[in-house]
């Protein structure tokens, strides 16, 4: 949520890898709506997808080293995470400034 008050107020404050959740979103709602429409979109939306969850489970694997039994936490959790912290930030981008009480 912050993050997106922050880049509405002063773009300078947040860096680029800031922004990445809040595409990946973007990327997630978009791409499943034009893959209904767009046979194309689906060829392109779904292997994307697959890669990320490649990427999340060789991150995970390596997060693993002697319990291997986190790895499907370290995969819904980083999931979550990406999702919430993009969430969060276009929320904020909507709502604007802090209000002060």
């Amino acid at each position: 949520f912050s993050i997106g008050v922050l880049m509405r107020n002063s773009c300078h404050s947040v860096n680029i890898r800031h922004t990445i959740p809040m595409c990946f979103v973007l990327f997630l709602f978009i791409g499943f709506i034009l893959s209904f429409s767009f046979t194309v979109t689906r060829f392109i939306f779904f292997p994307l997808l697959f890669l990320y969850f490649i990427f999340d489970l060789v991150f995970g694997l390596k997060a693993a080293k002697k319990d291997i039994r986190i790895i499907p936490l370290w995969i819904y959790s980083v999931f979550a995470v990406h999702v919430l912290y993009g969430v969060g930030t276009i929320i904020g981008l909507s709502k604007g400034n802090y209000k002060n009480k």
